[in-house]
């Protein structure tokens, strides 16, 4: 059983001398210990795809042209992508990764074909040409996360209500958006996501509508009740003082243009949300549930301030446990893990027939 995120602290101050926790109050380097512990979270995520960092968003495509380079190309408008978006989901293989992208008609999916952005460019952009898209791209280059805050929120309502912040150098909480340069960075439009933990109910795609800063309050698109994107399934209750972080996302880009607005899915591998000191004192859990990899990760950062030589041991222990922990994780003995083919190159692709094959003269 995973243990929650104090007790792993506990264990890493421990482990590298320098400090301790005793009675829940924490002495030595108590501050650092959280920020260490995320960025271990943070670097998980970066650089190994686990399914419990695993989202669904679901959307309809934006059917609208837009022009641009003065009038002289005409194509499809961008579609948002979630604030957590981090890149396509692969933590189901390459399978996963190919087939991660589709949009439906009449219930019957269309698997849409990643391509780079430059391959992107290269097609035809004109009025017109609407149609039922075969290609995406991502373009990452504009999202950004502007903002890490707090908030109340509940599954039944579209308000977060009692925003704050922490400063990361004392720990003190700054409620309210007085004297707040973190929350004055909020705008209506923005994505939003998080939660506590391993749970983050913010839906996929969700913006913030509206600010309303005398009473200390923001307005979702949509009540926070995301589960885990399973069909049928969604979350009830309430999260005092969640994780929250909004800004501007990055966008799908499909070929051709759609030629109605119709739904679309993608699984992807997201951001997690960071702990706050109130959070970890409360129990909350990390969302990696590997206790022995987490406590040698953090007190390897630890050691690290510290200057203990011990430091390249701690280094090579994680780096093996990460290594067991993934070849095993996921639920993926139950089936081979395949290598697949270009879409593009290998299979029916009928754009690289020729005219004769095509029109049949």
């Amino acid at each position: 059983m995973p243990r929650p995120a104090l007790g792993i602290i506990s264990e890493a101050l421990a482990a590298s001398k320098t400090g301790q926790i005793i009675g829940g109050i924490q002495a030595g380097y108590s501050l650092q210990a959280l920020a260490a512990l995320n960025s271990v979270l943070d670097f998980l995520a970066e650089t190994i795809d686990f399914a419990r960092a695993t989202r669904t968003f679901f959307f309809t495509f934006a059917p609208q042209l837009i022009s641009e380079a003065a009038s002289n190309i005409v194509t499809g408008a961008p579609n948002p992508l979630p604030i957590d978006y981090l890149r396509v989901q692969t933590s189901g293989g390459s399978t996963g990764a190919q087939r991660t992208s589709k949009w439906y008609l009449n219930g019957v999916p269309y698997i849409m074909i990643e391509v780079d952005l430059t391959e992107w460019d290269d097609q035809v952009m004109q009025a017109g040409i609407q149609s039922y898209p075969y290609y995406c791209a991502k373009d990452m280059s504009g999202g950004a996360i502007q903002c890490n805050f707090q908030g109340d929120i509940n599954s039944s309502s579209t308000l977060v209500q009692n925003l704050s912040t922490i400063n990361i150098l004392t720990g003190a909480i700054t409620p309210g958006f007085s004297n707040n340069p973190s929350l004055s960075q909020l705008a209506a439009g923005m994505t939003i996501g998080g939660g506590i933990g391993p749970m983050s109910p913010i839906v996929p795609g969700t913006t913030i509508t509206s600010i309303n800063q005398s009473a200390n309050t923001l307005t979702l698109s949509v009540p926070p009740n995301y589960l885990n994107g399973s069909p049928g399934t969604t979350w009830s209750g309430t999260m005092a003082q969640a994780s929250l972080y909004a800004g501007w996302p990055a966008n799908l880009l499909i070929y051709p243009p759609p030629s109605g607005a119709f739904n679309a899915m993608i699984r992807y591998q997201s951001y997690m949300p960071p702990l706050t000191q109130a959070q970890v004192n409360a129990g909350a859990y990390c969302w990696f549930s590997d206790d022995n990899t987490l406590i040698d990760l953090l007190a390897k950062r630890l050691m690290g301030i510290a200057d203990d030589q011990r430091m390249a041991e701690y280094r090579a222990m994680a780096q093996d446990q990460v290594a067991r922990y993934q070849a095993r994780a996921d639920d993926r003995g139950n089936r081979a893990q395949t290598v697949q083919m270009d879409r593009r190159v290998f299979g029916h692709d009928f754009s690289r027939l020729s005219n004769t094959k095509q029109v049949g003269w």
